[in-house]
């Protein structure tokens, strides 16, 4: 009885982890692209956010114009990721790399900092 319960244990434990139990992982984590989708407009809408309060800053003049012009650049950075992420998800193929939602957060210290 002992033995059916622990091989119908083992059966479960394979079919939950599907092949990892017998294969070596190959290092690349795989998430829902709709996961990815949602991070990445999180991570989008915190640097659109800051942008938004370093560009009103900027316009009261109450920033070094050197900081406003970092900011610019930072904008133009955040614009051309935006679009690559963009074109990749109009490919449902593409593989989308996740380390795009480290740098918008990245492009949003920038910002803010």
């Amino acid at each position: 009885m002992l033995c059916w319960g622990l091989a119908g244990l083992l059966i479960a434990a394979v079919l939950l982890t599907g092949c990892s139990v017998v294969t070596k992982p190959t290092g690349v984590v795989t998430i829902p692209r709709q996961d990815f989708v949602n991070s990445f407009a999180l991570a989008k809408a915190i640097y659109l956010k800051g942008a938004e309060r370093v560009q009103a800053l900027c316009v009261a003049e109450l920033l070094s114009p050197q900081r406003c012009q970092a900011a610019r650049e930072t904008d133009e950075a955040a614009k051309r990721l935006d679009l690559e992420v963009q074109a990749k998800l109009l490919v449902p193929e593409s593989e989308i790399n996740w380390d795009v939602i480290l740098r918008m957060l990245e492009l949003t210290a920038k910002v803010v900092i």
